[in-house]
């Protein structure tokens, strides 16, 4: 969300290459989150059957943010797991001083200079389109808010305020915070995998998720926009996120599993029982997807381990991995400015014209993302005392 690219700079290696198939897992799920955003930019045209149909679609892509969580627990708990490899759980630990400066020097530079362009096109909108709908989750005075918005996203705490949790301009910023509080959930979480081992783990953050969403609508009866940030939280998601570290555990020959939870079919079941069941019953929709992506990424990790990946055939979604951070980032300012230039054709009743409007608007976004990613990402994705010695991350992906 992070994450919707986060974990670039940590994906696995074998030998002296990266792990495509976590590249490529992550590109796909960048990929859907843009291609649901591409398909939103223009109005629904009145009683447009086609429309619901092609909406009810291409908004299964907001699901690429569960694939992030996981992906992003995967490469999170690497390092740690490759200790536990060797020398067993009480060699399994993570400093933490350490540990945020890699953070912070890898995701926060991107992150601020993208929140800083899209609070000016707020503030542009402000002046140009006072009445435009991204400017009515401010109250009175809007400027006020707006500056408050800014400073809240500055200090990742907009996950914790329900009125600028989706806001700052760029809304898919929010699973950007909830990765920053997974960060500190992971410690306690290590000390757990110690102690008490991955199922027992397992058992008690997805109780405490469930528990936390409970609360949140049966107890405290929330809705609107705290309902959102509530359901959306880092302890309701964090099964999804602590999947992925068990499955970089699976990689590592630390937990066993039966062979259904490594297999594409097991990630189709999940799949299939999450669509039917989630909406009836969302208390258990992060698990549900969560497990399914476990799947997916296990069985992938696995193909690749056996030599088996399709690296060539896939290298351009194991690019856009690769650059999925600044995709992620760039893509929802990217598609409102080309969306307010091509206004007068995607704003039809054509459906073909629709299609091709918002595929070329999600291009549009592609490609600055690219060039975001060669001017600023980049010079991060490595620490500081090895970045000269990188000038990209694309031949990693060559090898």
């Amino acid at each position: 969300m992070n994450q919707i690219g986060e974990g670039a700079s940590e994906t696995p290696r074998v030998g002296d290459s990266r792990l495509a198939s976590i590249d490529t897992l992550r590109g796909t799920a960048a990929l859907a989150v843009v291609v649901t955003h591409a398909f939103t930019q223009g109005p629904p045209p009145a009683d447009a059957q086609w429309f619901r149909a092609l909406r009810s679609v291409t908004g299964y892509g907001h699901l690429g943010v569960a694939l992030f969580f996981v992906i992003s627990g995967f490469c999170i708990h690497l390092r740690a797991a490759r200790l536990a490899a060797v020398g067993g759980r009480t060699a399994q630990r993570v400093d933490f001083v350490s540990f945020w400066k890699r953070r912070m020097w890898r995701l926060y530079p991107p992150y601020f200079v993208v929140l800083c362009g899209s609070m000016a096109l707020v503030l542009a909108a402000l002046w140009v389109e006072p009445d435009a709908a991204r400017l009515a989750i401010y109250p009175k005075p809007t400027l006020k808010w707006i500056a408050s918005d800014f400073i809240a996203h500055a200090f990742m705490l907009h996950g914790l305020i329900p009125t600028f949790d989706f806001a700052g301009g760029n809304s898919p910023l929010w699973s950007l915070a909830r990765e920053e509080y997974l960060y500190l959930l992971y410690f306690p979480l290590l000390v757990a995998l110690r102690r008490r081992g991955p199922a027992l783990t397992f058992f008690a953050v997805t109780i405490l998720g469930m528990l936390t969403y409970a609360v949140g609508t049966h107890v405290l009866n929330l809705s609107g926009p705290a309902l959102r940030t509530l359901s959306s939280s880092a302890l309701v998601l964090w099964v999804q996120w602590y999947l992925g570290a068990v499955a970089v555990e699976i990689y590592y020959g630390l937990v066993k599993v039966p062979p259904i939870l490594r297999s594409f079919l097991g990630a189709a079941m999940f799949a299939a029982v999450a669509i039917f069941v989630g909406d009836r019953f969302p208390i258990v929709d992060p698990l549900l997807w969560g497990l399914a992506f476990f799947c997916a990424v296990n069985a992938s990790a696995a193909l690749e381990k056996a030599g088996r990946w399709p690296r060539r055939k896939l290298k351009v979604l194991a690019f856009t991995g690769a650059i999925s951070y600044s995709l992620y980032l760039v893509h929802s300012p990217a598609l409102a400015v080309l969306g307010w230039v091509v206004r007068r054709f995607i704003s039809t009743s054509d459906p073909a014209m629709y299609t091709v409007v918002a595929i070329g608007l999600g291009g549009g976004s592609y490609l600055i993302a690219c060039l975001y990613f060669y001017l600023i990402e980049r010079h991060f994705v490595t620490p500081r005392a090895h970045r000269q010695k990188v000038s990209t991350v694309v031949p990693e992906l060559q090898t």
